[in-house]
Protein backbone atom coordinates (compact mmCIF):
# COMPACT_ATOMS: atom_id res chain seq x y z
CA UNK A 1 0.00 0.00 0.00
CA UNK A 2 1.34 3.82 -0.71
CA UNK A 3 1.71 5.21 2.59
CA UNK A 4 0.75 9.04 3.06
CA UNK A 5 4.06 9.85 2.44
CA UNK A 6 2.81 9.12 -1.57
CA UNK A 7 1.20 12.54 -1.63
CA UNK A 8 3.80 14.45 0.60
CA UNK A 9 7.20 14.56 -0.75
CA UNK A 10 7.45 15.92 -4.60
CA UNK A 11 4.65 16.26 -5.17
CA UNK A 12 2.33 19.20 -6.78
CA UNK A 13 -1.34 18.95 -8.02
CA UNK A 14 -2.68 20.89 -10.45
CA UNK A 15 -6.48 21.16 -12.07
CA UNK A 16 -5.89 23.81 -14.34
CA UNK A 17 -6.93 23.50 -17.56
CA UNK A 18 -9.11 20.28 -16.97
CA UNK A 19 -5.53 18.49 -16.52
CA UNK A 20 -4.82 16.53 -13.22
CA UNK A 21 -0.89 17.10 -12.79
CA UNK A 22 1.57 15.33 -10.79
CA UNK A 23 5.19 15.68 -10.06
CA UNK A 24 7.46 13.54 -8.50
CA UNK A 25 11.14 13.22 -8.55
CA UNK A 26 12.34 13.17 -12.11
CA UNK A 27 8.26 12.31 -13.50
CA UNK A 28 5.81 14.90 -14.27
CA UNK A 29 2.48 12.43 -15.06
CA UNK A 30 -0.51 14.40 -16.33
CA UNK A 31 -3.94 13.32 -16.76
CA UNK A 32 -6.20 15.19 -19.07
CA UNK A 33 -9.61 15.20 -18.31
CA UNK A 34 -10.79 16.48 -21.08
CA UNK A 35 -9.57 13.88 -23.48
CA UNK A 36 -9.43 10.79 -20.92
CA UNK A 37 -5.59 10.62 -22.06
CA UNK A 38 -2.06 10.75 -20.16
CA UNK A 39 0.66 12.48 -20.85
CA UNK A 40 4.62 11.79 -19.31
CA UNK A 41 7.26 14.10 -18.79
CA UNK A 42 11.39 12.91 -18.06
CA UNK A 43 13.38 15.88 -16.18
CA UNK A 44 16.54 16.86 -18.41
CA UNK A 45 19.43 16.09 -16.91
CA UNK A 46 20.46 18.69 -19.01
CA UNK A 47 21.39 22.19 -17.39
CA UNK A 48 18.36 23.72 -16.56
CA UNK A 49 16.47 20.42 -16.23
CA UNK A 50 13.85 21.25 -18.28
CA UNK A 51 11.13 18.78 -18.90
CA UNK A 52 11.27 16.65 -21.53
CA UNK A 53 7.99 14.91 -23.63
CA UNK A 54 7.74 11.31 -23.88
CA UNK A 55 4.55 11.62 -25.68
CA UNK A 56 3.97 13.24 -28.78
CA UNK A 57 3.00 16.78 -26.90
CA UNK A 58 0.42 18.73 -29.37
CA UNK A 59 -2.12 16.69 -28.76
CA UNK A 60 -3.04 14.59 -26.07
CA UNK A 61 -5.57 12.12 -28.27
CA UNK A 62 -2.75 10.78 -30.53
CA UNK A 63 -2.37 8.10 -27.89
CA UNK A 64 -4.81 6.35 -26.20
CA UNK A 65 -6.40 3.54 -24.12
CA UNK A 66 -8.32 0.89 -26.17
CA UNK A 67 -11.24 -1.19 -24.49
CA UNK A 68 -12.95 -4.54 -26.38
CA UNK A 69 -15.87 -5.72 -24.91
CA UNK A 70 -17.35 -8.45 -27.01
CA UNK A 71 -17.40 -7.26 -30.57
CA UNK A 72 -17.48 -3.68 -29.47
CA UNK A 73 -13.92 -1.73 -29.80
CA UNK A 74 -14.01 1.70 -27.11
CA UNK A 75 -10.90 4.47 -27.59
CA UNK A 76 -11.52 5.43 -24.16
CA UNK A 77 -12.40 9.16 -23.95
CA UNK A 78 -13.82 9.24 -27.67
CA UNK A 79 -17.72 8.63 -26.93
CA UNK A 80 -20.05 9.28 -24.48
CA UNK A 81 -20.84 5.62 -23.00
CA UNK A 82 -18.16 6.25 -19.81
CA UNK A 83 -18.43 8.38 -16.30
CA UNK A 84 -14.87 9.69 -15.82
CA UNK A 85 -13.18 10.49 -12.39
CA UNK A 86 -9.64 11.35 -11.94
CA UNK A 87 -7.88 11.73 -8.30
CA UNK A 88 -5.21 11.23 -6.18
CA UNK A 89 -5.18 8.54 -3.67
CA UNK A 90 -2.51 7.02 -1.57
CA UNK A 91 -3.30 4.44 -3.41
CA UNK A 92 -1.90 6.37 -6.71
CA UNK A 93 -3.29 8.56 -9.53
CA UNK A 94 -6.27 7.11 -11.21
CA UNK A 95 -8.03 7.77 -13.92
CA UNK A 96 -11.52 5.45 -13.48
CA UNK A 97 -14.51 5.01 -16.16
CA UNK A 98 -17.99 3.29 -15.49
CA UNK A 99 -20.36 2.15 -17.85
CA UNK A 100 -23.53 -0.03 -17.47
CA UNK A 101 -21.63 -3.31 -17.87
CA UNK A 102 -17.62 -2.30 -17.15
CA UNK A 103 -15.68 -0.66 -14.08
CA UNK A 104 -12.20 0.78 -16.07
CA UNK A 105 -9.60 1.78 -13.93
CA UNK A 106 -5.88 2.97 -14.50
CA UNK A 107 -3.59 3.54 -11.86
CA UNK A 108 -0.56 5.32 -12.17
CA UNK A 109 2.13 4.70 -9.42
CA UNK A 110 5.57 6.06 -9.96
CA UNK A 111 8.97 3.98 -9.44
CA UNK A 112 12.42 4.08 -9.49
CA UNK A 113 15.23 2.21 -12.18
CA UNK A 114 17.14 -0.53 -10.43
CA UNK A 115 19.89 1.05 -9.33
CA UNK A 116 18.34 5.09 -8.93
CA UNK A 117 17.68 7.14 -6.22
CA UNK A 118 14.55 9.14 -7.58
CA UNK A 119 11.27 8.42 -9.30
CA UNK A 120 11.81 8.19 -13.71
CA UNK A 121 8.56 6.12 -14.05
CA UNK A 122 5.10 5.15 -14.06
CA UNK A 123 3.65 1.44 -13.14
CA UNK A 124 0.17 1.62 -14.97
CA UNK A 125 -2.33 -1.30 -13.90
CA UNK A 126 -5.19 -1.16 -16.38
CA UNK A 127 -8.11 -3.76 -14.89
CA UNK A 128 -11.35 -4.37 -16.00
CA UNK A 129 -14.26 -5.11 -14.03
CA UNK A 130 -17.25 -6.86 -15.64
CA UNK A 131 -20.83 -5.30 -13.86
CA UNK A 132 -23.14 -7.02 -16.14
CA UNK A 133 -25.25 -10.32 -15.67
CA UNK A 134 -23.32 -11.95 -19.16
CA UNK A 135 -20.30 -13.43 -19.09
CA UNK A 136 -18.28 -11.43 -21.52
CA UNK A 137 -15.09 -11.50 -23.46
CA UNK A 138 -12.58 -8.19 -23.07
CA UNK A 139 -9.53 -7.17 -24.13
CA UNK A 140 -6.96 -4.47 -23.60
CA UNK A 141 -4.85 -2.26 -25.99
CA UNK A 142 -2.69 0.91 -25.10
CA UNK A 143 -1.20 3.34 -28.22
CA UNK A 144 1.68 5.22 -27.70
CA UNK A 145 2.48 8.03 -29.77
CA UNK A 146 6.35 7.69 -29.50
CA UNK A 147 8.18 10.89 -31.11
CA UNK A 148 11.72 11.23 -29.27
CA UNK A 149 13.30 8.64 -32.07
CA UNK A 150 11.62 10.63 -34.89
CA UNK A 151 14.19 13.53 -35.13
CA UNK A 152 17.01 11.54 -36.06
CA UNK A 153 15.34 8.63 -37.98
CA UNK A 154 16.09 6.25 -35.07
CA UNK A 155 12.57 5.43 -34.39
CA UNK A 156 12.94 2.64 -31.98
CA UNK A 157 15.47 0.15 -30.55
CA UNK A 158 15.87 -3.00 -28.47
CA UNK A 159 18.43 -4.36 -26.59
CA UNK A 160 18.43 -6.62 -29.67
CA UNK A 161 17.96 -4.07 -32.21
CA UNK A 162 20.38 -0.73 -32.75
CA UNK A 163 17.88 0.87 -34.82
CA UNK A 164 14.39 0.01 -36.18
CA UNK A 165 12.92 2.04 -39.20
CA UNK A 166 10.16 -0.19 -40.52
CA UNK A 167 7.19 -1.76 -39.23
CA UNK A 168 7.84 -4.30 -36.67
CA UNK A 169 7.02 -7.01 -34.49
CA UNK A 170 8.69 -7.33 -31.02
CA UNK A 171 8.23 -10.52 -29.50
CA UNK A 172 8.74 -9.76 -25.22
CA UNK A 173 11.00 -11.94 -24.07
CA UNK A 174 14.15 -12.19 -21.51
CA UNK A 175 16.56 -11.11 -24.78
CA UNK A 176 13.91 -8.17 -25.84
CA UNK A 177 12.77 -7.05 -22.52
CA UNK A 178 12.35 -3.08 -23.54
CA UNK A 179 11.41 -0.87 -26.54
CA UNK A 180 12.76 2.74 -26.58
CA UNK A 181 11.93 6.19 -28.61
CA UNK A 182 15.30 8.30 -27.95
CA UNK A 183 17.14 10.88 -29.72
CA UNK A 184 19.95 8.64 -31.72
CA UNK A 185 22.24 11.65 -30.55
CA UNK A 186 21.79 10.95 -26.98
CA UNK A 187 19.42 12.79 -24.65
CA UNK A 188 16.35 11.70 -22.65
CA UNK A 189 14.17 9.00 -24.14
CA UNK A 190 10.87 6.52 -23.34
CA UNK A 191 11.93 2.99 -22.06
CA UNK A 192 8.53 0.83 -22.11
CA UNK A 193 8.78 -2.69 -20.24
CA UNK A 194 7.48 -5.65 -22.39
CA UNK A 195 9.24 -8.61 -19.91
CA UNK A 196 10.13 -9.00 -16.63
CA UNK A 197 8.67 -9.48 -13.33
CA UNK A 198 5.51 -7.54 -12.49
CA UNK A 199 4.96 -6.39 -15.65
CA UNK A 200 2.23 -8.38 -17.91
CA UNK A 201 3.77 -9.11 -21.37
CA UNK A 202 1.83 -7.91 -24.49
CA UNK A 203 0.38 -10.45 -26.63
CA UNK A 204 1.85 -8.33 -29.47
CA UNK A 205 3.97 -5.45 -29.57
CA UNK A 206 3.98 -3.46 -32.79
CA UNK A 207 5.87 -0.32 -34.27
CA UNK A 208 4.36 1.18 -37.25
CA UNK A 209 3.00 4.48 -39.05
CA UNK A 210 0.88 6.35 -36.22
CA UNK A 211 -1.78 6.51 -38.23
CA UNK A 212 -2.08 2.89 -39.30
CA UNK A 213 -1.78 1.57 -35.88
CA UNK A 214 -4.74 4.08 -34.86
CA UNK A 215 -7.45 3.07 -37.73
CA UNK A 216 -6.49 -0.81 -37.58
CA UNK A 217 -7.86 -4.01 -36.30
CA UNK A 218 -7.85 -5.18 -32.88
CA UNK A 219 -4.74 -7.50 -33.51
CA UNK A 220 -2.29 -5.03 -36.09
CA UNK A 221 -0.60 -7.09 -39.16
CA UNK A 222 2.62 -6.31 -39.92
CA UNK A 223 4.31 -5.55 -42.97
CA UNK A 224 8.12 -5.18 -42.75
CA UNK A 225 8.54 -3.78 -46.24
CA UNK A 226 6.50 -0.23 -44.70
CA UNK A 227 8.71 2.11 -43.27
CA UNK A 228 6.83 5.02 -41.11
CA UNK A 229 4.99 6.94 -43.80
CA UNK A 230 1.51 6.62 -44.82
CA UNK A 231 1.47 9.09 -47.31
CA UNK A 232 0.21 11.61 -48.06
CA UNK A 233 -1.56 11.75 -44.71
CA UNK A 234 1.49 11.54 -42.18
CA UNK A 235 5.34 11.61 -42.75
CA UNK A 236 7.84 10.03 -40.24
CA UNK A 237 5.21 9.03 -37.96
CA UNK A 238 5.84 6.51 -35.83
CA UNK A 239 3.79 4.97 -32.70
CA UNK A 240 3.86 1.92 -30.47
CA UNK A 241 0.89 -0.41 -30.13
CA UNK A 242 0.49 -2.91 -27.27
CA UNK A 243 -1.97 -5.62 -27.26
CA UNK A 244 -2.64 -8.13 -24.47
CA UNK A 245 -4.73 -11.19 -24.99
CA UNK A 246 -8.57 -11.28 -24.36
CA UNK A 247 -10.08 -12.44 -21.25
CA UNK A 248 -13.78 -14.07 -20.48
CA UNK A 249 -15.06 -12.40 -17.62
CA UNK A 250 -18.18 -13.56 -15.66
CA UNK A 251 -20.27 -11.14 -13.11
CA UNK A 252 -17.61 -9.43 -11.11
CA UNK A 253 -14.81 -11.03 -12.35
CA UNK A 254 -12.12 -8.85 -13.03
CA UNK A 255 -9.16 -8.93 -15.80
CA UNK A 256 -5.67 -6.51 -14.97
CA UNK A 257 -2.74 -5.98 -16.86
CA UNK A 258 0.59 -3.87 -15.61
CA UNK A 259 2.74 -2.08 -17.76
CA UNK A 260 5.90 -0.10 -17.00
CA UNK A 261 7.29 2.70 -18.79
CA UNK A 262 9.25 5.96 -18.24
CA UNK A 263 12.89 7.56 -18.68
CA UNK A 264 15.97 5.32 -20.20
CA UNK A 265 16.69 2.66 -17.51
CA UNK A 266 19.62 0.38 -18.47
CA UNK A 267 18.52 -2.61 -15.58
CA UNK A 268 14.93 -1.59 -15.71
CA UNK A 269 12.44 -0.45 -13.03
CA UNK A 270 11.62 -1.64 -9.06
CA UNK A 271 8.17 -2.69 -8.52
CA UNK A 272 6.28 -0.16 -6.70
CA UNK A 273 6.55 -1.18 -3.17
CA UNK A 274 10.67 -1.48 -4.14
CA UNK A 275 10.52 2.52 -5.16
CA UNK A 276 8.65 3.69 -2.17
CA UNK A 277 10.27 6.43 -0.33
CA UNK A 278 12.75 4.63 2.41
CA UNK A 279 12.21 5.84 5.74
CA UNK A 280 14.59 5.82 8.96
CA UNK A 281 12.99 2.56 10.16
CA UNK A 282 13.03 1.07 6.21
CA UNK A 283 16.63 1.68 6.24
CA UNK A 284 17.09 0.16 9.55
CA UNK A 285 15.65 -2.96 8.36
CA UNK A 286 17.42 -3.32 5.18
CA UNK A 287 21.07 -2.61 6.91
CA UNK A 288 19.62 -5.51 9.19
CA UNK A 289 18.64 -7.80 6.34
CA UNK A 290 22.35 -6.69 5.01
CA UNK A 291 24.20 -7.90 7.98
CA UNK A 292 22.37 -11.32 8.20
CA UNK A 293 23.13 -11.60 4.56
CA UNK A 294 26.95 -10.77 4.59
CA UNK A 295 27.02 -13.05 7.84
CA UNK A 296 25.40 -15.96 6.00
CA UNK A 297 27.72 -15.11 2.91
CA UNK A 298 30.83 -15.54 5.23
CA UNK A 299 29.74 -18.75 7.04
CA UNK A 300 28.94 -20.23 3.60
CA UNK A 301 32.51 -19.31 1.99
CA UNK A 302 34.59 -20.81 4.86
CA UNK A 303 31.96 -24.07 4.87
CA UNK A 304 34.09 -26.47 2.31
CA UNK A 305 30.56 -28.12 1.40
CA UNK A 306 29.04 -24.76 0.57
CA UNK A 307 28.09 -25.23 -3.02
CA UNK A 308 28.76 -21.90 -5.46
CA UNK A 309 24.77 -22.11 -6.62
CA UNK A 310 24.22 -21.03 -2.49
CA UNK A 311 26.63 -17.96 -2.66
CA UNK A 312 25.55 -16.71 -5.56
CA UNK A 313 21.77 -17.19 -4.00
CA UNK A 314 22.60 -15.00 -1.34
CA UNK A 315 24.66 -12.13 -3.52
CA UNK A 316 21.68 -12.23 -5.55
CA UNK A 317 19.70 -11.53 -2.29
CA UNK A 318 22.48 -8.97 -1.34
CA UNK A 319 22.12 -7.20 -4.77
CA UNK A 320 18.54 -6.74 -4.39
CA UNK A 321 18.71 -5.20 -1.09
CA UNK A 322 21.31 -2.71 -1.96
CA UNK A 323 19.62 -1.59 -5.10
CA UNK A 324 16.30 -1.15 -3.27
CA UNK A 325 18.16 1.51 -0.87
CA UNK A 326 20.45 3.85 -3.13
CA UNK A 327 23.28 5.50 -0.47
CA UNK A 328 23.18 3.55 2.35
Amino acid sequence: MRRAVFILVALTVSTALCALEVEEGNIRLTLDEDSARFLLDVRSSAAGHDWVPLFFPDDSRTSGLDIREGNRVFRIGDGGEFRQVAEVTNEGVFFIWTSATLRISERFRFIRSVGGDVVDGVQIDIAITNLGEQSVPVGIRLLLDTYLGEHGNAHFTTPLRQQITREAEILPSAAEWYIRSAPAQGGEGLQVMLSGAGITAPEQAAVANWKRLSDSDWVYTVNEDRNFNRLPYSINDSALLLTYGERVLRQNERYEVSVQMGGLADKGFLDPDSSAPVTDDARLAVLDSLTELLEQIDALLADASATAEEVAGLREQLQALSEQAPGL
